[in-house]
């Protein structure tokens, strides 16, 4: 993940973590910082959802 600012974070990347910070991202308009345990589950949900 970058250096940018984020509106806001979302704490872990399961099923509802990742939803959440997907509809903040798409429906908001909001710049998400993700963030998860593991950091793989992390840049997996980036990955997945550019």
């Amino acid at each position: 993940m970058g250096g940018e600012k984020a509106d806001l974070g979302v704490l872990g990347m399961g099923t509802m973590g990742a939803s959440l910070a997907l509809n903040f991202a798409d429906n908001g308009g909001f710049t998400v910082a993700l963030g998860n345990r593991t950091v793989e589950k992390a840049y997996g949900v980036r990955e997945e959802n550019p």
